[in-house]
Formats: structure tokens, C-alpha cells, sequence
């Protein structure tokens, strides 16, 4: 199951259990997230 919300006029989020994404309307691309790889910029950001 895909979650998916327009966040502006010029993108939409687009979310599963498995990665996060972002699609661009004007050229209609989907940039997308691996989950391991959102853990590690989490980690990276929020590093102690």
C-alpha cells in the first residue's frame, strides 16, 4: 500500500513500509528513498 499527498503545487509526497519518495509534477520523475538509507541520514542529522 502506497500513502501518497500533495505537499505543494510542484510536489507530492509518495511514502510505503519500504521507501519514501518524491514526485515532481512538472516532470513527472519519482525520486525515491531506500528505508536504509532514510535510517542513515536520521542518524547522520540527529547524531549525538
Amino acid at each position: 500500500m502506497y500513502l501518497v499527498t500533495d505537499y505543494s503545487d510542484k510536489f507530492r509526497f509518495v511514502y510505503n513500509e519500504r521507501s519514501f519518495g518524491m514526485f515532481l509534477k512538472k516532470t513527472k520523475d519519482l525520486v525515491q528513498i531506500g528505508r536504509n538509507d532514510l535510517i542513515k541520514i536520521h542518524k547522520f542529522i540527529f547524531e549525538d
